[in-house]
């Protein structure tokens, strides 16, 4: 007596890979991903070359009651989501890959002034073993990727990041500005920001446009000038005032021109536009 397998036909099975293809094409016409991900596809014809071989040779053919010509369309679309995982993390060996752009040695660096102005996304932190690292943010969107001008004048530099003007293909949805700890940052960003400036020695910030500045503890009054729809976090022992309207923790002590939290002493000062709305909440875990 015959076996018939089971499962779907090998026609039927075959929508698994059209679909998943033509659902990361959807993402990439929706500005999900970027459409160097198409790059990628291409670039691996040589994979899927060997799929459809492999198809070839296996049609027909059974392993017991297995169809083995059904397991190729899943070959297939397990090949599929390794290539976007691939694209996402930005893996050397595919064409999409953008190299990081990499700041100057550190060497005799004390003062550095960074501007970054896009309409797109812009996460900074530190942790650059360099002055800065610069990376696409691998999301879709019409963001070049990144160079930089520079002029530098004994012990300070100033840095002006630059997208790519004609992006093509190579279109991202931001960048992943990473900073060294070491000099102290006059920052300038414009964007969907979310900035983590913990662990950054920082003179002055100026932030436009809507997102997150993650602040710690500061020396002495530091200055941040904020347009546009932001939230800061802080911890509950970090000084800081608001000049200007702003929703703030309850404990806050209320100025004739703002408001200022309980912590003693001398450190950030927010300064804000009538037009700006700012939210001031404690960095989420115990107080500090």
């Amino acid at each position: 007596m015959t076996h018939r397998a089971t499962g779907p036909s090998p026609p039927k099975i075959w929508l698994l890979p059209v679909l998943a293809v033509l659902a990361l094409a959807g993402l990439v016409l929706a500005e999900v991903l970027s459409p160097s991900l198409g790059l990628d596809f291409i670039a691996s014809w040589p994979v899927w070359a060997l799929v459809a071989l492999i198809a070839l040779l296996v049609r027909g053919r059974r392993l017991g009651r297995v169809r083995l010509s059904g397991l190729v369309p899943v070959l297939a679309t397990l090949l599929v989501g390794v290539l976007l995982t691939a694209h996402l993390l930005g893996w050397p060996a595919i064409p999409s890959s953008a190299p990081a752009l990499v700041g100057p040695s550190l060497n005799g660096v004390e003062t550095a002034a960074l501007s970054a102005r896009i309409d797109g996304e812009i996460r900074l932190r530190e942790g650059a073993e360099h002055l800065y690292v610069v990376q696409p943010l691998r999301q879709g969107g019409e963001i070049g990727v990144p160079d930089a001008r520079e002029q530098a004048a004994e012990s300070a530099v100033v840095i002006e990041l630059i997208p790519d003007p004609d992006p093509g293909l190579y279109a991202f949805s931001g960048w992943d500005v990473i900073l060294s700890p070491v000099p102290t940052w006059s920052l300038t960003l414009e964007g969907e920001v979310d900035a983590d400036l913990v662990g950054l020695r920082i003179s002055a910030v100026q932030a436009e446009g809507r997102g997150r500045l993650i602040l710690g503890p500061v020396s002495g009054p530091t200055p941040i000038s904020v347009v546009g729809d932001f939230i800061i976090e802080v911890p509950r022992g970090v000084p800081i005032r608001i000049v200007g309207q702003a929703s703030v923790p309850p404990d806050w002590e209320a100025l004739s021109d703002g408001s200022r939290s309980a912590a003693p002493g001398n450190g950030w000062v927010v300064s804000m536009t009538p037009e700006t709305t700012l939210t001031v909440i404690y960095e989420p875990g115990p107080p500090g």
